[in-house]
């Protein structure tokens, strides 16, 4: 698996768990909606089963049942609370053993491993617009995730030492998962013939709209009713035809080129937005791959979250024992 890839699985695993938490708070706090005055369900009204619901706040109203405050929040824990709670005690626990070996992630680490994060997006923007619209997150909600990652991280290669000479190998045989990448947002308007081609630039020019030009001129049944849009595409995008990926990148936002000889036929592209993710230098570089060589031996971080869960004598309350 790509490191991106790898990377967004681990942000959405722990975002869930943030997530999670984040509801249960909410909901020992919101007051009842909708209210009484606009003619809410009072505390008392009956669920769709009969049975009168009298304890805890209305949340929501569904028919004429309710969901109360109390029903939401057992459901949460039901579903998401052995998750949260793990969580919770885990981040405790790498807290205090940090603090044992004075161990510290400064902000430059943090900003490196959000950078790492950001190469599977396209640029930073991308990354937290995906965070926050797909789960919920803000940037402070990352930022903290990142920061407990690097922690456990160091914590499973306290004992772990890296040469130079280990780093200088690692980088020239695996340097380029840390470059940057570069993502274009294309369309266009494929035509049988070069003439028809020079004919949609032609119009294109005279001020007519890239959209409905496509829905009139592009033989591309997938993109001709969406305007042309070919949606995000990496720079080497192996599916796309290489002309026309060096025709994007020669582009300015927002100007068209054409005809483009493509297997497709001919192709007017124009260029609606350029992703462009920073590549990680300097000492940030060498330290990623310093980590990526000290996780390679070390122990798996969740056999390490286990030890400190043991380590600092975790105790769950009989009612938070599995199998309750």
């Amino acid at each position: 698996m790509r490191r991106a890839g790898l990377l967004k699985s681990i942000v959405v695993f722990q975002a869930i768990c943030l997530i999670a938490l984040s509801a249960f708070v909410i909901s020992r706090t919101v007051p009842a909606y909708p209210s009484e005055e606009a003619g809410a369900p009072t505390d008392e009204e009956e669920s769709p089963d009969g049975r009168e619901q009298t304890d805890g706040s209305v949340v929501a109203r569904v028919g004429s049942g309710v969901i109360t405050e109390d029903e939401w929040v057992s459901e949460l824990i039901r579903q998401y609370g052995d998750t949260v709670l793990r969580t919770m005690m885990i981040r405790r626990a790498i807290d205090l053993e940090a603090a044992k070996y004075g161990i510290t992630v400064r902000d430059e680490e943090i900003e490196g491993e959000l950078m790492l994060r950001v190469l599977g997006y396209g640029s930073e923007e991308a990354f937290y617009d995906a965070m926050k619209d797909q789960l919920g997150l803000t940037e402070e909600d990352v930022w903290k995730d990142a920061r407990y990652r690097l922690l456990l991280e160091k914590i499973a290669t306290r004992t772990i030492s890296v040469t130079d000479k280990e780093i200088d190998d690692y980088l020239r045989e695996y340097g380029q998962q840390f470059q940057g990448t570069t993502q274009y947002r294309l369309a266009w308007i494929v035509t049988d013939t070069y003439d028809e081609a020079e004919r949609v630039l032609d119009l294109l020019e005279e001020g007519e709209s890239f959209e409905r030009l496509a829905s009139e001129y592009s033989k591309d049944e997938f993109t001709a009713d969406n305007g042309g849009d070919l949606g995000l595409v990496d720079q080497n995008d192996p599916f796309l035809d290489p002309a026309l990926l060096e025709a994007a990148g020669r582009l300015e936002i927002g100007s068209a080129t054409g005809p483009l000889k493509v297997k497709e036929g001919y192709a007017v592209v124009r260029l609606l937005e350029k992703r462009e993710a920073t590549a990680l230098s300097g000492d940030l570089l060498r330290e990623a791959a310093r980590r990526q060589i000290a996780l390679s031996v070390a122990k798996p971080l969740r056999e390490v979250e286990e030890e400190l869960l043991s380590k600092y004598a975790v105790v769950l309350k009989p009612a938070f024992q599995s199998g309750n």
